[in-house]
């Protein structure tokens, strides 16, 4: 068979990378930066390449559980008994007995996004969850609130800018995230070369940080008070006029809001010399164009829809929200935004969740109150749940709580290709066929994309694929469940599953490209982008930098929506009164690691040069005084659990502080009785707390988390 070359776009993570595939004897055999690629430019991350080994643990068809074995079905077998026997818990319980979750691989498969929104409406439960809750959720609520829209997410025009501050963020290894811009080494290279300056706050010396003109180590959960110590510089220097979206009386409040908040007194809650923060505060009134941009560190926090606010803030007094080289928004060829305020679907608050009273918003409960609505006995009870690549054991704060949850469920189904800590307690496994069997389009990153572009892959592999990929799988489902209804919701839901077999999700993008901004509207001047356009050119088209675009867009931007101007007093208040962690205390942070970055790549396996990245590090002062040294195992606990890690001692890391890579398993459960010993594997998140949330948007907190850590004499 000959071989051939296949452009692509990675499915791996925000910056959609352009790959080019070799495929031989009907296989793919190699993968490579496609150098043509108009947004990436030849850059590809090791994740990428490790598409050419996924297929080891894949699981080859539909398996059902029966007592300790797993039994072969066929798809139609598989995807009618799950559809039988949703009907027949919705039938007595009520529609919510039933729940979905979404987990992040799913954003990076347009057409997963799009018919499982249709199977969602299909089934009518109340309870849907998704990984956002868990990661970007603070940003989508601070969108909301401040320009109206949840899609309307500012993206740091890092190709343009002359000051870069990065809070809690990583970007060579995330390789940008709520950020779209493959290639972070080069650009960052191209910042310092045209003499800009990068400014990380982290409490950890990261990749990024390393190469960083400055690197302010922050006491973790205190990013906010920073924030308002440049805004009180700003305000005192007269630098912060109102007009351009600031009111008289948004000065007032910031103002009133900052007005302690001079280097000194923001120097005793975040660590970093007054100094460090008054150069800081003078570079940021220097530069032309500066941008402030802030990512997990900051969402994973005790406030952080407050401090995305914050972030927002700053950027606008300075001059620099939806201004070149600031924080600019983009134009997609596929317009989400637009459509979304045609569909009324700009991200709302719901009603508040069952358990617990958290706020729910977008249509979503906080992935937090899972396990507590699957145990809580009663009327509204989850009694099934579907996970779409979501591994809620190793991800879900407090995952005690899921492990103890997921087995008393009626009905697990896991549409999922591997057998991992949560399939493994399934009922039902539908795996789908390797992405590469699957078109691709970067339906959702394109929000944050460095440059508004569009790309349309075709799937790798000429021949008929051996299975279903990951929207047929939601279809198939769809169509089960629409048979089963009665009434007037057995012929919309027919009609709905019948159209969406016919036209498909490649219709669908190819109808939303047409009446995008690049479509028809454009077609007096241009030919009209449709995926034919897209197909006839491999590496994408680039439509330009990013442009204003509030004004465009017809956006009335709120700086001080009123419940952020009340958390913020809060968090004020808290953090103001808040000491030094309980004695012999340190802070827990998360971190990523390279490959196994979300759920959907935490199959890959680390080298064994990338040890330390799934150990406890801890600065060489706490580990002396415990008696630890690098390669010891240590005991950490929490409130919550405690765990079993390998340590490294690392100079890298700010005393008082520790970090452990978030979402995958980094050491032991401790079994308890008598005969103390180890169960695996264990992740960050049995020590953090299902009922700490963000009071507005109930993202759960992962980062700043209060834990002990003692050498493990077992």
């Amino acid at each position: 068979m000959a071989s051939r070359q296949v452009t692509r776009s990675c499915h791996y993570c925000e910056a959609s990378c352009g790959t080019i595939v070799d495929v031989k004897d009907g296989a793919a055999c190699r993968v490579s930066g496609d150098r043509a690629d108009v947004l990436s430019a030849g850059y590809v991350c090791k994740k990428m390449r490790r598409v050419l080994d996924e297929d080891t643990d894949r699981l080859p068809g539909p398996l059902r559980k029966h007592g300790s074995a797993w039994i072969g079905l066929t798809w139609d077998e598989a995807v009618r008994q799950i559809g039988q026997q949703v009907l027949s818990i919705q039938r007595e319980h009520g529609r919510d007995s039933v729940a979905i979750c979404f987990g992040n691989p799913t954003a990076f498969d347009y057409a997963t996004v799009l018919i499982g929104r249709l199977l969602t409406m299909t089934m009518g439960t109340a309870n849907r969850y998704s990984a956002a809750s868990l990661d970007g959720l603070p940003h989508l609520v601070t969108s909301r609130l401040m320009f109206g829209n949840q899609l309307l997410l500012p993206v740091p025009d890092i190709d343009r800018t002359d000051l870069l501050i990065i809070i809690g963020a990583n970007p060579l290894v995330s390789n940008g995230s709520v950020l779209s811009a493959p290639g972070m080494p080069r650009r960052l290279r191209e910042l310092k070369r045209r003499g800009g300056r990068l400014v990380v706050v982290d409490p950890r010396r990261t990749e990024t940080a390393r190469i960083a003109d400055r690197h302010l180590q922050i006491r973790p959960g205190s990013d906010g008070i920073l924030l308002l110590g440049l805004i009180h510089a700003l305000i005192q220097n007269g630098l912060a006029p109102s007009g351009n979206w600031v009111t008289d009386e948004d000065l007032r409040f910031l103002r009133f809001l900052s007005n302690r908040w001079d280097s000194r007194a923001v120097e005793t809650l975040t660590d970093i010399p007054a100094e460090q923060i008054e150069e800081l505060a003078n570079d940021l009134i220097s530069r032309e164009r500066a941008v402030c941009y802030a990512r997990l560190g900051v969402a994973h926090g005790p406030f952080a829809t407050a401090t995305c606010w914050l972030v927002n803030v700053l950027n606008t007094l300075t001059g620099n929200l939806d201004s070149i080289g600031g924080a600019m928004f983009t134009r997609p060829a596929v317009d989400l935004i637009a459509i979304s305020r045609l569909t009324r679907d700009q991200g709302d608050f719901g009603v508040r969740s069952r358990i617990h009273s958290f706020p729910s918003f977008g249509g979503e409960r906080p992935m937090s109150t899972l396990a507590d609505e699957i145990l809580a006995e009663g009327h509204g009870a989850i009694r099934a749940l579907i996970t779409v690549g979501a591994n809620l054991v190793e991800c879900v704060p407090d995952s005690a709580r899921i492990r103890q949850a997921l087995p008393q469920l009626q009905l697990l189904a896991c549409v999922d290709p591997f057998i991992n800590e949560t399939t493994s307690m399934a009922h039902y496994i539908l795996p789908p066929i390797s992405s590469l069997y699957r078109d691709q389009y970067p339906l959702i990153t394109s929000l944050t994309a460095l440059r508004n572009t569009a790309k349309y892959s075709l799937p790798a592999y000429d021949e008929p694929p051996p299975g279903p990929v990951d929207w047929e799988i939601l279809s198939m489902l769809q169509s089960e469940l629409a048979r089963g209804r009665r009434g007037l919701h057995r012929i919309i839901h027919r009609n709905l599953a019948s159209v969406t077999r016919r036209v498909g999700p490649t219709q669908m993008l190819n109808a939303a490209l047409l009446v995008g901004p690049y479509g028809i509207r454009n077609a007096l001047w241009r030919r009209p982008l449709d995926l034919s356009v897209l197909r006839a050119q491999d590496h994408g088209v680039d439509f330009g930098p990013l442009v204003p675009m509030l004004r465009r867009r017809r956006v009335k931007v709120r700086l001080i929506p009123e419940p952020i101007k009340v958390e913020a007093e809060r968090m004020v208040d808290a953090l103001g009164r808040a000491g030094q962690p309980r004695n012999g205390e340190l802070l827990l942070i998360g971190r990523r690691r390279r490959n196994s970055m979300n759920s959907g790549t935490a199959s890959f396996r680390e080298g064994a040069s990338e040890f330390e990245s799934s150990c406890l590090i801890m600065h060489p002062a706490d580990a002396c005084a415990r008696g630890l040294k690098s390669g010891d195992k240590a005991r950490v606990s929490s409130d919550t659990a405690e765990i079993v890690v390998q340590v490294v001692s690392s100079y890298d890391i700010k005393p008082g502080v520790v970090s452990l890579p978030h979402g995958c398993s980094v050491g032991w459960r401790i079994t308890s009785g008598d005969g103390e010993g180890l169960l695996g594997p264990a992740g960050a998140n049995e020590l953090t707390s299902r009922t700490l949330v963000d009071h507005i948007a109930g993202s759960a907190v992962l980062s700043a988390v209060h834990v002990s850590v003692t050498k493990y004499e077992g």
